[in-house]
């Protein structure tokens, strides 16, 4: 009988549970696994048991079979119907039946039944066999034989993974010439689907995998969010996927403390500006921060200890074995010199709107904590020589993207119309990752500017443009709501960063800017808040990657705001339009220290992000003229 042969990998019981999958939303919170594991959870042919030896277990045999299929009721439809579209294939082509029912029907149980279980079922096998799976890609094929009846597992990571193990199944067992499937009574065997820089990660000998990461509950933003960088972090490095939770659950006995949380081990003097601490309270690890610098003892973490050797490509194996012991305060510091580039956009947003949103309950503008405040200066050449009354946000973008000042209207091109190069493509021909995220189209003026040139912003080459190239970028994704912001930056740097190119990303809020023409101020509010939480979430990255240039800024001012104290808001607006206010620079990492108290046009910004991939002259050569008084 020609079959393919399944190598046999043992696996190590170790903490896991079903994990989602990187284009999945990770919930921000879970409870803690209590499951205990051991040290060593690498995976080895070595200790294979040999007795009984290894014999052929028929699952079908000349097309008849004892076994039927038993699959996780909590799935998808599509999931469901595709399950069964693949076991009905088996029967068209190979002359095997086998019946598929959910975990919840009643099956007729006069004698016992063998089952294909698949997925996380109701099954205590499948709930055994789901804790083997520790990486977000992974499944696993293993035959369980009990006293009255027999189990074959088909278990995986996520719905996609899982579709691809059962078809992997059928591929590899399934003999249409014999009408047979035919398995090892041993088959135990796991196959992770994805390269992870980190293949084992262990702490002075323990698997990473039996951390989880704890948070207090009252903590600020800024502390979540480290706590969920560290998690992401070593997700998209190891594939290890740890359970983020607060310290109001039950105590684990090891557990990475992120912030001032409840347990002894996170007392501690307090710490001001830069300051951190990182350290190994015996099964604890205390990283703690303040501030915008709530993630400096993750991020020291992270890009000191959690870095493969360059020259152990097989193995890949990182081993923390020398963290402090004592609580040191330590200061902070990024590169020297910056290799990654950030851009975050918060189109129509000035100070104003800062300034109306914590009148409105925002405990905090994140960025208002940042070491580097200035401003950026939005004149468009329309407005410099023109008499245009403002700037509009394709002349901004271009400026940002390009570094020329350029025509209102106009979209990466100078002010005679003439395409020049953006920063994106800049990045790209060196070598870097890049991305493109926003809440407008991403034929919208400001993703535009980064993906297209056009004498104007409303011209149907714009799309044509954006559709011929956007599948070149590492993440391209516009119209997200402005809530899924933050989850699917999270998304974009995850793909950024899966490997050890640089990178440059821009993201637009940009409701900010339509709301504010609407003069709808629950709504301009509630957009600055989108914002405010994507940037506490890239702040904490930021420091977890230490080469990276964040830029913080707005295109120009819409809505005019100003205080009122007959609105209900204290804010109200005094136009629908564009205003030529200078907007707010905020700026994080390495190099920014030349946007600190000082006003410069935008075409700067555009200039300094140039310099990271390559560029020792970029965008204009010649100064802009003094604004009039």
């Amino acid at each position: 009988m020609a079959r393919k042969i399944l190598s046999i990998l043992l696996i190590l019981v170790i903490l896991g549970g079903v994990f989602t999958a990187c284009a999945q939303e990770l919930p921000a919170v879970s409870s803690v696994n209590t499951t205990e594991l051991p040290n060593d959870t690498s995976k080895t042919t070595e200790g294979i048991e040999t007795e009984p030896p290894t014999t052929a277990v028929p699952i079908v045999m000349n097309g008849v079979s004892n076994y039927v299929v038993v699959y996780d009721n909590d799935l998808s439809t599509y999931t469901k119907n595709s399950l069964t579209a693949l076991f009905g294939k088996l029967t068209e082509t190979h002359g095997m039946t086998l019946p598929c029912y959910h975990d919840e029907q009643i099956i007729d149980d006069d004698a016992p039944i063998n089952e294909i279980l698949i997925g996380a079922t109701n099954r205590v096998e499948s709930a055994e066999i789901a804790s083997e799976l520790v990486r977000g890609e992974e499944y696993i094929l293993a035959f369980d034989q009990a006293d009255e009846y027999e189990s074959l597992l088909i278990h995986a990571t996520t719905e996609k993974k899982l579709l691809e193990a059962v078809q992997y199944f059928l591929d590899t067992y399934a003999d249409a010439t014999e009408r047979s499937i035919v398995i090892e009574n041993d088959l135990h065997y796991a196959k992770a689907t994805a390269s992870y820089p980190i293949q084992t990660l262990t702490v002075n000998g323990v698997s990473i995998a039996r951390y989880s990461i704890v948070v207090p509950k009252s903590c600020d933003l800024l502390t979540y969010y480290a706590g969920l960088n560290l998690r992401d972090h070593i997700y998209n490095q190891s594939g290890y996927e740890l359970t983020l939770c607060y310290d109001d659950t039950a105590e684990q006995s090891h557990e990475i403390l992120v912030g001032d949380t409840n347990r002894d081990q996170s007392e501690t003097d307090g710490l001001s500006g830069a300051q951190y601490i990182l350290m190994r309270n015996d099964t604890k690890l205390v990283m703690k921060g303040t501030g915008v610098y709530a993630a400096a003892g993750v991020g020291a973490f992270v890009s000191t200890y959690l870095l493969p050797d360059a020259n152990d490509t097989q193995n890949r194996v990182v081993a923390v074995n020398d963290l402090p012991t004592t609580a040191e305060k330590k200061t902070y510091s990024f590169s020297s010199t910056y290799r990654n580039a950030i851009l975050m956009i918060g189109d129509g947003m000035g100070f104003n709107h800062v300034k109306a949103t914590l009148a409105n309950g925002l405990p905090a503008f994140v960025a208002d904590g940042l070491p580097v405040i200035g401003k950026s200066v939005t004149r468009s050449y329309s407005v410099i020589y023109n008499g245009a009354a403002y700037t509009d946000s394709a002349a901004s973008a271009t400026a940002m993207a390009t570094g020329y000042k350029t025509l209102n209207n106009v979209l990466g091109m100078d002010h005679n119309k003439k395409s020049v190069q953006n920063v994106r493509e800049l990045a790209a021909a060196y070598g870097a990752q890049t991305a493109v995220l926003s809440t407008d189209a991403l034929t919208g003026a400001t993703p535009g500017a980064f993906l297209a040139h056009s004498t104007h912003r409303n011209n149907a080459d714009i799309a044509t443009q954006v559709n011929a190239i956007k599948n070149d970028l590492d993440y391209c994704l516009g119209s997200i709501n402005g809530d899924k912001l933050t989850d699917e930056t999270r998304n974009a740097l995850r793909a950024l960063t899966d490997s050890s190119a640089p990178f440059f990303m821009m993201v637009e809020e940009g409701h900010i800017d339509k709301r504010a023409h609407k003069n709808d101020m629950d709504g301009t509010l509630e957009h600055v808040k989108y914002y405010n939480d994507v940037i506490a979430y890239v702040i904490c990255f930021t420091l977890c990657h230490p080469d990276t240039a964040l830029i913080i800024t707005a295109d120009h001012e819409t809505g005019g705001i100003t205080p009122d104290s007959s609105s209900k808001y204290k804010y109200g607006f005094t136009t629908s339009n564009h205003t030529n206010a200078d907007v707010p620079l905020y700026a994080f990492g390495a190099g920014v220290e030349v946007f600190h108290n000082v006003a410069t046009e935008n075409i700067n910004i555009a200039k300094f992000i140039a310099k990271a991939f390559g560029a020792k002259t970029f965008g204009q050569s010649w100064s802009c003229p003094a604004v009039a008084a």
